[in-house]
């Protein structure tokens, strides 16, 4: 679904975005200078102070503690710095719903495949034929376009 606001809609909306990147800064900056780097760790340490600082509502607030939280999963070795308009995921039903989807997708295929082969195998034993299977690893690497 693509969001087309208004101008004063998406200079409301790259606001709000610079904000929350702005307080994901203030957030590493107090993860770094306490060597605490995850999510609920930060959440006890920065949540009201950054709620009323910048205020955010409560769902942005806890989404730029996750930001800040998984940048620093990797590599805890460098101070962690955010640009104004980076992205902020904002809400995890969306993932989980994607996720739903994508394991709905998976089946799907599953079930085509399965049913493919299976009819293939019938038609074999029907006509007393044979099935060669060939190794299809590095296809995509052989064939010309």
């Amino acid at each position: 679904m693509k969001i087309c606001p208004t101008k004063a809609q998406a200079h409301f909306l790259r606001e709000t975005l610079e904000l929350a990147n702005t307080a994901c800064n203030r957030i590493s900056e107090v993860a770094w200078k306490r060597r605490t780097f995850g999510k609920y760790a930060l959440q006890k340490l920065c949540y009201r102070g950054v709620k009323s600082c910048f205020g955010l509502s409560a769902q942005m607030v806890v989404r730029c503690l996750a930001k800040v939280g998984d940048a620093y999963r990797p590599d805890k070795r460098s101070k962690r710095r955010f640009k104004p308009h980076g992205s902020i995921a904002y809400d995890d039903p969306a993932k989980r719903r994607l996720k739903k989807l994508s394991g709905k997708e998976q089946r799907f295929a599953r079930d085509t495949n399965h049913v493919i082969s299976k009819e293939i195998v019938e038609i074999a034993e029907r006509t007393k034929r044979a099935i060669a299977l060939e190794d299809l690893t590095g296809i995509r690497l052989r064939v010309r376009a």
